[in-house]
């Protein structure tokens, strides 16, 4: 039996429905990458000691989802500029025993606008929902200069908040 090379996880509550394993392990099959990637579920009171049972038992990164995300950005020993600005991690390095914090949502969602040739500059773009998704993508939507940001949600005083918090 080989030993793994590589080991990752996504954690979040519920997470069954997760397809990230079945994504990565694609990818790391096209490129001969020996890849062990779990899907977690944990609850946000265990979140802490299992993030330190995954450094103890050698993970290299971790992906957030829901409802872990804000949390993950309170452990972190060390942030991304990004996030810090959204408050929010969704990617977690492990490195030299310490937890790297990132946000990618934004980056993803900009990239692939910016793949499929739409540009965001000067352009007047809707965010519908004030949640950790919208928190999560504002600071790269912004980084692109549109003319205007519209945040909208079904309870509005959540717009109202998210706008006030005077984060970007």
């Amino acid at each position: 039996m080989t030993k793994l090379n590589k080991k990752f996880a996504v954690l979040g509550h519920p997470i069954s429905h997760s397809l990230s394993p079945k994504i990565h392990q694609y990818f790391a099959s096209q490129f001969a990458i020996d890849l062990d990637y779990q899907r977690i579920d944990v609850e946000s009171m265990h979140f802490k000691k299992t993030l330190s049972d995954l450094k103890q038992k050698g993970y290299e990164g971790l992906n957030i989802t829901l409802p872990l995300k804000n949390l993950a950005y309170e452990i972190c020993d060390e942030l991304s500029s990004r996030a810090e600005q959204t408050k929010s991690v969704n990617t977690i390095s492990i490195k030299n025993d310490k937890l790297y914090g990132d946000t990618t949502d934004g980056l993803g969602l900009v990239t692939d606008l910016l793949t499929k040739n739409v540009s965001l500059e000067n352009k007047k773009i809707l965010v519908i929902g004030a949640g950790g998704a919208s928190n999560g993508v504002m600071f790269d939507l912004i980084s692109q200069q549109p003319q205007t940001i519209f945040l909208t949600n079904r309870t509005i005083s959540k717009s109202h908040d998210m706008a006030e918090i005077g984060l970007y």
